[in-house]
């Protein structure tokens, strides 16, 4: 970032090598670089001068590379150092020998991008913001010591460094402006500015602001809008969880053609977002996305010079129709969780080039008037979503250019006017709303991209207004099944559908869908299917569009099967009691459509179901259990009646658990022996193991497994690196004989009262130390890789 005090460090060190390392090296060159278009020419002139070889009269830069590399071979040690580059410098080119160890390289730049095109990435300091106290340091040391003495300075002194944010030239800048000033209230006034940076209040020093921009100035027009955009309407601040929807305005108000499909646009948003983070104007960190608070300065000053971007976000606007910013120059407004009350009668603002209106977050809006938004004819994109607005104005109907109408989480919103002339608008989100009825002529709406009716648990609507939306890419609609069923016959005409997620209350209607639309050559990229009689929740456009899951949940099977998708990754089953009707096997109530390639189901969890007796029969006749392949986690919940998770020895070496890793099971109460040893054969690529509050759970494997010794049988689990077991107070062996388990790291039992310490080695004939330790009244089994293994035994 600029400002951070990378020429300061470097300077630094070109002094004290020139003070203390002078005779080592032969030259010590400088070389301030920044943002020339003919930086190879400089830097050849410049390196030139300082090793006193003449090239004055030579035009050509090849020949000068020649030359100076020529000169090199008779220099031993030097050391080059460029500071401030932009662009990467091939020094091959220059005339640099990047592949002599005497001689040495130093650079400061503030991309990234740059480190990695000039192969520097194995020795990079980042230069990070200052900690709060040396920043201080810094900015009592500016100041002078003496001035922050009187009472109270100090405290203010402190808080007005802290806002720096830990930028030195900022730190440094404030300090000087602020030599002679004593008086408290002067500290105030300047700490007040600073506190409402967003707001407009602090007047950026010219260097500072300067400094900043050169990074602005150096993107493209549309980097520089992105930035803009990220920098204005979030405060500079995006959890990574929310990326995903900030993203898609941004490139809703890009928006030309349909020609991109989302995943593109997405991709591409993504790509921006790391060119600002190698171009240290965006940070990540701890799953946060963030623009310096100064640099959101920077972008309030350059959006305030253009007059076509307005912004208050989380600066408590007192009302919009009393703020005189409102012009016709503006393009976006961005009043994010601005404390924005309702909006008064008769205010129409005269903004017809305005085409981003952000009024998101607003709890207090509930009312904005009919007429509003006649005098906004360019509007695309309209938030209004997590506000508390009742009705939307009829002036919307109007809206013929708009292209996103996000009103999610609006709880209270029961009334749409009709959008009949919407022609161009690609998304709706209705999600979590409390609308009762679909918006009038909501089928003309021929160019919908993605239509948002998650959680809309009141919404009576004919399921065939969806069939009408041919280009439909995302259609997300868990609705309450009893108010809105949607059937295989309304989907089939979305050819364009690249994610669904939707819910059906039949099975024979879950299967047909299964088997005739899924079988067609759709290319979804993502699906969300549940059967269930109850409201599922929903997850996210942002986790659906990779999903590919079904969840079955309360639902009366019938004695039929349920058919599943071919590609399934994630497969829930809940409270499904009736499917015992049938079998207490639950394999015998699935079934896999077009099986050619076998599925591998990454996520299987099953949970209160009654009744359930086993999961797999794992006979060579059961359709589910020979299509089926488990590659990463199973889940058992609350299987209160599950004896085993097999009904019979798997004979076959087709089982489903051999690419399993993770295997978890709580709250099943009847299981006595968790795996038996034929099981145990099947699960050689099982890495972690939890068993948790299964009270009538005696053993973890069986005792009749033998590898040739009959008084101390060996087990082998190759790659477990975790045992967890927990609150399993019948628990008395893990393993009656040896365990060898040459991968694990990690060893626990707690709550475990009748359990005897395992035999587990490490290599076979050293048994580990187990750690035995008191909490509370009961023993705690752990062991961990840290501990040392026992000597031979």
């Amino acid at each position: 970032m600029g400002g951070a005090g990378k020429t300061a460090l470097v300077t630094h060190v070109h002094n004290k090598l020139l003070e203390e390392a002078g005779d080592d090296f032969e030259h010590i060159i400088w070389v301030t670089v920044s943002q020339s278009n003919d930086s190879i020419s400089k830097l050849q002139k410049a390196i030139a001068r300082s090793i006193n070889l003449d090239i004055y009269d030579e035009c050509d830069v090849k020949r000068i590379s020649g030359k100076l590399l020529h000169a090199f071979k008779h220099i031993i040690r030097c050391v080059l150092i460029l500071d401030d580059v932009w662009n990467p410098i091939y020094l091959e080119e220059v005339g640099f020998p990047v592949s002599n160890n005497g001689i040495k390289l130093i650079l400061t730049t503030r991309s990234w991008e740059v480190c990695q095109s000039m192969s520097c990435m194995k020795n990079i300091i980042e230069v990070e913001p200052l900690g709060k106290e040396d920043g201080f340091d810094l900015f009592k040391k500016t100041l002078g010591v003496h001035q922050i003495r009187p009472t109270g300075v100090e405290l203010k002194a402190r808080a007005v460094a802290e806002q720096c944010e830990g930028l030195p030239l900022a730190i440094v800048m404030i300090a000087r402006s602020m030599k002679g000033k004593e008086h408290i209230r002067e500290w105030d006034h300047l700490l007040e500015c600073l506190q409402n940076m967003g707001d407009g209040q602090y007047h950026m020093d010219e260097r500072v602001f300067q400094v900043l921009k050169s990074s602005y100035s150096f993107l493209n027009d549309k980097l520089q809008r992105f930035f803009l955009y990220f920098a204005l309407s979030a405060k500079g601040t995006v959890l990574d969880s929310f990326i995903k929807p900030f993203m898609k305005r941004f490139f809703y108000g890009e928006w030309i053609d349909g020609a991109k499909s989302f995943e593109m646009r997405y991709n591409e948003c993504y790509t921006m977002c790391h060119k600002l983070k190698n171009s240290s104007l965006l940070v990540k960190k701890y799953g946060t996305w963030r623009v310096h608070t100064l640099l959101q300065v920077m972008a309030i000053n350059l959006a305030k010079k253009t007059e076509q971007i307005m912004t208050k976000h989380g600066m408590n606007l007192i009302g919009l129709s009393e703020n005189g910013k409102w012009n016709e120059n503006l393009r976006s407004v961005f009043l994010s969780k601005s404390d924005v009350p309702d909006i008064l009668d008769d205010t129409s603002p005269k903004c017809s080039k305005l085409s981003a209106l952000i009024l998101n977050s607003n709890s207090y809006l509930k009312w904005i008037p009919d007429d509003f938004f006649i005098n906004m004819p360019a509007l695309k994109i309209l938030d209004l979503s997590r506000t508390s607005i009742e009705h939307l104005p009829k002036s919307i109907s109007n809206l013929e250019c708009l292209i996103a109408l996000l009103l999610s989480r609006c709880r209270k919103l029961n009334y749409i006017p009709s959008l009949a002339k919407l022609q161009r608008l690609i998304e709706l989100d209705l999600s979590y709303t409390a609308i009762i009825e679909a918006p009038c002529d909501l089928e003309l709406l021929v160019n919908l991209r993605l239509l948002n009716l998650q959680g809309t648990n009141q919404l009576k609507m004919s399921s065939s207004v969806i069939s009408k939306m041919s280009n439909l890419q995302i259609l997300l609609m868990n609705c309450i099944p009893a108010l809105m069923d949607v059937g295989r016959q309304d989907l089939q005409g979305l050819r364009k559908l690249e994610v669904i997620s939707v819910n059906f209350c039949d099975i024979e209607e879950f299967n047909t869908f299964v088997k005739s639309f899924l079988d067609e050559d759709h290319g979804l990229k993502g699906y969300y299917l549940s059967l269930a009689s109850l409201h599922y929740a929903a997850f996210s456009i942002e986790r659906v569009y990779h999903l590919k899951g079904v969840v079955l949940s309360g639902i009366d099977w019938a004695n039929r099967v349920a058919v599943l998708p071919g590609d399934v990754k994630r497969l829930i089953i809940s409270k499904c009691n009736d499917l015992t009707r049938r079998t207490t096997c639950l394999c015998h109530a699935l079934s896999i459509h077009n099986n050619n390639n076998l599925p591998k189901i990454e996520w299987m969890e099953i949970r209160e179901c009654d009744r359930l007796e086993y999961l797999f029969c794992v006979s060579p006749n059961c359709s589910f259990c020979t299509s089926v392949i488990l590659s990463q986690s199973l889940h058992l919940t609350a299987l209160k009646d599950l004896k085993q998770i097999v009904a019979q020895p798997p004979l076959s070496l087709d089982s489903p658990f051999l690419y399993l890793r993770e295997l978890d099971i709580f709250g099943c109460s009847s299981m006595k022996i968790l795996m038996t040893p034929e099981l145990l054969a099947q699960l050689q690529n099982l890495e972690t193991v939890s068993v948790v509050s299964c009270g009538s759970m005696e053993e973890i494997v069986g005792e009749n497994y033998c590898s040739g010794n009959t008084s101390n049988p060996t087990i082998t689990l190759s790659n477990v690196r975790s045992l967890k077991l927990n609150f399993l107070s019948q628990l008395t062996f893990v393993f009656r004989g040896i365990m060898l388990c040459p991968s694990l790291h990690y060893f626990e039992a707690s709550y475990c009262e009748k359990l005897s310490p395992p035999h587990i080695e490490i290599k076979e004939g050293c048994k580990l130390q187990m750690q035995k330790a008191w909490m509370g009244q009961e023993i705690y089994w752990k062991y961990n890789s840290q501990v040392q293994i026992s000597s031979k035994i």
